[in-house]
């Protein structure tokens, strides 16, 4: 969270909702919410840049970094709410819902980089998500054996029988993570940590 003045205010100084002072005129803080950058990526240029990498990403690329405000095919990342805009199929709204958790548990600093140049020898902070370094692979209801998927990459191509009434309702992704550390590895080795996050619809 942030802070930002407001000059020339007669009324009582306050920070994150308690109280200072009432007595003399005083300077207002106000707090930015962590989601402060939301609007501005619902404009139509944010949009179409979001298609542009969809299409790339879907031959074969790896999703744009540059983009961080875009989960590609599956529409924008922001606002970190949990919630999707739109709900365009089960396996959709799933890869979408895991993706802006990561993003949003790498701008809460409780995921790190460990991809690139800085992640030579060990992790660090990363506040906005790489997401050329995580890849996807569903597990349940219907596990993705064949390859994984990167973040943003259209599911049109694999989503098919995946979603069923019932038993098929619910989503779990296994998480991979290319890891660059030169401390434990060798040089030319990368390896892989997985982890297992379930979604329910």
């Amino acid at each position: 969270m942030s802070l930002s003045k407001t000059r020339n205010s007669n009324t009582c100084t306050w920070y994150s909702g308690r109280i200072l002072g009432t007595s003399t005129p005083c300077r207002r803080y106000k707090v930015t919410n962590v989601y402060g950058k939301s609007w501005r990526f619902v404009i139509g240029s944010a949009t179409q840049k979001g298609r542009a990498d969809c299409m790339s990403c879907s031959t074969g690329l790896l999703a744009s970094d540059y983009a961080f405000w875009c989960a590609e095919c599956q529409e924008m990342l922001y606002p970190f709410t949990g919630t999707a805009v739109a709900h365009n199929g089960g396996v959709g709204t799933s890869v979408l819902m895991v993706s802006k958790f990561m993003a949003r548990m790498h701008r809460q600093l409780m995921l790190w980089g460990y991809y690139g140049y800085k992640g030579l020898c060990g992790k660090y902070p990363m506040p906005v998500m790489k997401k050329s370094q995580y890849r996807l692979q569903m597990t349940y209801p219907i596990p993705e054996t064949k390859s994984c998927k990167s973040i943003g990459q259209t599911e049109a191509t694999w989503q098919a029988g995946r979603e069923f009434p019932v038993n098929g309702e619910d989503f779990c992704y296994l998480i991979l993570r290319k890891d660059e550390d030169l401390t434990y590895h060798s040089r030319n080795q990368l390896s892989i940590e997985s982890v297992t996050v379930l979604f329910q619809a």
